[in-house]
């Protein structure tokens, strides 16, 4: 007989996935709405006309109707409020929907800008779609104080939706680093602290610390690969839960200080607190008693139609599907038209691919202009001295994890024309104070002892050779 605690969520911990989904996209709307016209306006580095849509996303259209700045800041206005009424539970389910789609839009209008971040963030709209969020510590809940009496211990399809997409997360995560740094030579923790991509000041002085990054990245690759036995296991689930969540809320905390990542590590780390298991919160509340079906009406999602869990299991089916196409080669991934049409339709498609199959090459871009005086200077440099020497932590001087991004894809997609796009950007930003901007980029190699190779020069804008690839 199935544990009724098996594949189990908490009440409680619904409503903290509730709250973190709606700070998380506030965060995400805001630092979008301070990049309004760099980003999702014709006047930046991704004008409509250049962009075009798949057939299968052309539904999510709302930030492409207009190039200017004010009605992208009217969706992202509205956008922000429907994250409140999440945050508030307040209509979750109406707004959860909403929220999903205006994320799905802006996101899709400038994809070069977005992350895996991003991604996680409307995954997390689509399966709180189905799952009760509202039923404890909501606006909605004070309304209905017989839901007081609904079991805290959870289970529906909704709840197993969420295991198993936590489960495909990591357990990909995992299989996909099998690059030589992982598998063989075990020093991808400690080449990642080192690459200027995502490096900060801790990491580049962890770097130093050969050994405990070699069991670093072993416990990474292991622990990550573990994870979906630890959270489906029929045996000791409780026990098993608490011991992931807490692992993986150290692991993602670390990680947001150790890497610039943006909010991913940070979301990660919110996600996981939704695995809680009901011993945890017993030890800091009463516990609900009393049968969900003596209750009128129920939360939304507390009861789902057979309809809807068999469209669950099709969402789940493709989702598997998905991230079995990345392996063993992420770079690689093809969906079959139709299969490829409903991710993007439902905004499905994942790749958890960061740091695979190898973790990231030590590069830095340089954004060189001359002022009137004829001096040449670095814009993307916090000295602004041109010069091959490497700073520390190269990306803590873009202007934001959004650039980050563009700059990083216009390296790894090979595309002149983005590349052309940022240095015109950079030219009207900069206005006539500036002028011959050259964007190049800088990579770093190290000989087999671990020592820094002399710096090489790649001219990204005006075009000089072709740029090879870069992992990301």
């Amino acid at each position: 007989m199935v544990r009724r605690d098996w594949l189990s969520l908490d009440l409680r911990a619904l409503a903290v996935y509730r709250v973190v989904l709606g700070v998380m996209a506030i965060l995400d709307l805001l630092s979008s709405g301070a990049e309004v016209r760099a980003f999702f306006c014709d006047s930046g580095i991704l004008p409509r006309l250049s962009q075009t849509l798949p057939l299968a996303s052309r539904w999510l259209a709302a930030f492409q109707g207009s190039g200017e700045a004010w009605p992208q800041l009217l969706w992202i206005g509205l956008g922000v409020v429907c994250a409140l009424l999440v945050l508030l539970g307040k209509h979750t389910r109406l707004a959860c929907f909403w929220l999903w789609y205006l994320l799905a839009s802006l996101h899709l209008r400038n994809s070069l800008a977005a992350d895996r971040g991003a991604m996680l963030l409307e995954l997390m709209c689509f399966w709180g779609l189905w799952l009760p969020l509202e039923a404890r510590w909501s606006l909605t809940a004070r309304q209905f104080p017989q839901w007081k009496s609904l079991p805290d211990c959870f289970r529906s399809a909704g709840t197993v939706a969420l295991y198993l997409q936590i489960s495909m997360l990591y357990f990909f995560s995992a299989v996909l680093k099998n690059g030589v740094a992982w598998v063989v030579d075990c020093n991808a923790a400690q080449v990642a602290c080192r690459s200027a991509q995502v490096s900060t000041a801790y990491s580049e002085w962890l770097a130093q610390f050969t050994l405990p990054l070699q069991w670093g990245t072993l416990v990474t690759v292991l622990g990550e690969a573990l994870i979906p036995l630890f959270l489906l296991s029929p045996i000791a689930h409780q026990r098993l839960r608490l011991a992931t969540v807490l692992g993986l809320l150290a692991f993602h905390l670390h990680n947001q200080m150790l890497f610039r990542l943006g909010f991913f590590p940070l979301m990660n780390a919110g996600l996981v607190l939704v695995l809680l298991p009901s011993s945890w919160w017993d030890r800091w509340s009463r516990p609900a008693r009393g049968e969900s079906v003596a209750v009128q009406p129920l939360p939304a999602g507390y009861q789902l139609l057979a309809v809807t869990r068999a469209w669950l299991v099709l969402c789940l089916a493709y989702c598997f599907y998905c991230n079995w196409q990345t392996f063993p080669n992420p770079r690689k991934a093809h969906l079959d038209a139709p299969m490829r049409s409903f991710g993007k339709f439902f905004r499905l498609e994942q790749y958890w691919n960061l740091f695979s199959p190898s973790p990231p090459n030590d590069l830095w871009f340089r954004l060189l202009a001359r002022q009137s005086d004829g001096r040449q200077v670095d814009l993307l440099r916090r000295d602004r001295r041109v010069t091959l020497e490497r700073e520390v932590s190269p990306m803590a001087s873009v202007p934001s994890h959004r650039w980050q991004m563009v700059f990083l894809n216009s390296v790894y997609k090979e595309d002149p024309a983005l590349s052309q796009s940022i240095v015109a950007y950079w030219e009207r930003t900069w206005g006539p104070s500036y002028q011959d901007f050259r964007y190049e980029v800088v990579t770093r190699d190290f000989d087999p002892h671990g020592r820094p190779l002399t710096p090489q020069v790649r001219r990204l804008w005006p075009l000089e050779e072709r740029v090879g690839r870069v992992r990301l």
